[in-house]
């Protein structure tokens, strides 16, 4: 499944998990669907190492395209996971 986003920030995500501390960069993302099939909540995406090396810091208000292969709630929030495809208007 594709999804198209606006990403609304960049932050650190920290927590213990079954293996001790887990750190990573999570975008917070809105769903750029036009009309009523339009996701209300913002996602959650923890980008990958490769990820992390190409896109920290250049994606805030930029339009990505995400591979979704799997959606899970994390806290209060829906985090997916896959990669991302396209981003619109980066260099």
């Amino acid at each position: 499944m594709t999804i198209k986003g606006t990403v609304l920030s960049e932050i650190p995500d920290e927590y213990t998990g079954k293996r001790g501390l887990v750190r990573s960069q999570v975008l917070q993302v809105l769903d750029a669907e036009q009309g009523i099939n339009r996701l209300a909540q913002v996602m959650q995406y923890t980008l990958t190492e490769d990820e992390k090396l190409k896109y920290s810091g250049k994606l805030d208000n930029k339009v990505i395209n995400l591979g979704v292969r799997q959606i899970s709630l994390f806290g209060a929030f829906v985090r997916v996971r896959g990669q991302i495809v396209s981003v619109e208007g980066l260099k």
